[in-house]
C-alpha cells in the first residue's frame, strides 16, 4: 500500500503543479467543481480549537484536554498562521480529505475514493493528513485493547507502514 500511494501523491501532486500548468482560469473552474478548501480549511484549522458539533472526544475523560485547546490562544495564533499558508499556497491540486479511511487495498489495487474535498493547496498537505492520520491510528491502539487483543500487532503494523512511507 505504501509505495502505492506514493505514486499517488507523486502523480497528482507533478501532473497538476499549478505554477506549471494551467492558469488561472483553469484552476477556478477546476475549484468550482470541488468544496474542498473551505470544509478542510474548517475541519482542520478552525472546528478542532472551538466548541463546534463536529467535535468529537471521549467524555468526560478528555473534557479537560478539549478545554485547554480551546482556551489556549497562543496555539490559537500559531494555526491562524497555518491556515493562512493553507489558503494562500495554491500550489497543486490535491486530495484535500486523504485518510486511511479514502484507501481501499486488495491484493490487486489500491483505489482512493471520495475526491470531493479536493482543491488547490499547500503541496504538502496530503501527505501531512495521510501521515497524521496513521500517527493518530498508532497512539489510539491503547484505547481499542482488550484482555483478548493487545493490539500489539497493529501497532507494530502502523509503525511499520508509517516508516515505510519514508
Amino acid at each position: 500500500m505504501s509505495s502505492t500511494i506514493k505514486v499517488i501523491f507523486a502523480s497528482l501532486s507533478f501532473l497538476s503543479v499549478a505554477e506549471f500548468c494551467w492558469n488561472t482560469l483553469h484552476m477556478n473552474s477546476v475549484a468550482d467543481i470541488f468544496i474542498g478548501k473551505h470544509t478542510a480549511g474548517q475541519v482542520v484549522f478552525s472546528d478542532p480549537y472551538r466548541v463546534s458539533p463536529y467535535n468529537r472526544w471521549n467524555s468526560p475523560p478528555l473534557d479537560h484536554n478539549a478545554e485547554a485547546v480551546r482556551n489556549d490562544n497562543a496555539l490559537k495564533v500559531e494555526i491562524a498562521e497555518l491556515k493562512s499558508k493553507f489558503v494562500e499556497r495554491t500550489q497543486a491540486l490535491i486530495y484535500g480529505d486523504l485518510h486511511t479511511g479514502s484507501v481501499m487495498v486488495t491484493q490487486e489495487s489500491t483505489q482512493v475514493i471520495d475526491p470531493e474535498f479536493a482543491f488547490y493547496g499547500p503541496i504538502g498537505f496530503d501527505v501531512g493528513a495521510f501521515l497524521g492520520n496513521r500517527i493518530l491510528a498508532y497512539f489510539a491502539q491503547d484505547g481499542h485493547a482488550d484482555a483478548k487483543n493487545d493490539r500489539k500487532v497493529y501497532v507494530s503494523h502502523i509503525f511499520d507502514l508509517f516508516f515505510t512511507f519514508f
